[in-house]
């Protein structure tokens, strides 16, 4: 098994996020995007604009093969910057590579994303109050794809929205759900 470690996420990352987010463009419904990301820019405006929000963007690295991500995740304030009002609440991505699906990478990551969100340590960090996460109903996956949706749950999400047949992807309709964990309470 891979010995995992998380660290903050550079720019010298960016390419293997991007191979590891074109293989669920590609192969699944987790993501509706549906054209390829171009490996040399297809991450950089969203690492930037995590950035600029002084907000966490963590890499989990397999340490037996050097600089190997096993996975990513971030978080980004919600229709930001242009809807100041909603400067509390944040949407955040996960993505684990195929390769490491079931070793606990996700739970670590998800561990740590929260964490900083509840204790942000970056200077100029905004203060977060709710977090939020718009999932896909993949009915082929655990539980006709409510797995997903349970696993979320350990970290205080509910579902508090169910949006039927918004994406179309791979010759099916997909539900979108909509998660939210309070960090005030």
């Amino acid at each position: 098994m891979a010995v995992i470690t998380l660290r903050d996420a550079t720019k010298q990352d960016l390419s293997q996020l991007v191979d590891i987010m074109n293989y669920y463009i590609e192969n699944s419904v987790a993501s509706l995007r549906t054209d390829t990301l171009n490996s040399s820019t297809g991450y950089q405006d969203i690492f930037d604009n995590v950035q600029s929000q002084h907000l966490p963007f963590f890499v989990a690295i397999d340490n037996s093969r050097v600089g190997r991500i096993a996975g990513f995740t971030y978080a980004t304030g919600f229709r930001m910057p242009a809807y100041q009002g909603y400067r509390h609440t944040v949407e955040i991505t996960i993505y684990i590579h195929p390769e490491y699906r079931g070793q606990s990478v996700g739970s670590k990551l998800m561990d740590a994303l929260m964490d900083a969100l509840k204790s942000p340590v970056k200077l100029g960090a905004p203060e977060i109050k709710q977090v939020l996460s718009i999932m896909t109903l993949d009915e082929n996956g655990p539980g006709n794809g409510y797995g997903l949706r349970d696993w979320y749950g350990r970290w205080g999400f509910f579902q508090i929205g169910h949006m039927k047949r918004v994406g179309f992807k791979h010759g099916r309709w997909i539900d979108v759900l909509i998660m939210q964990a309070s960090l005030e309470e």
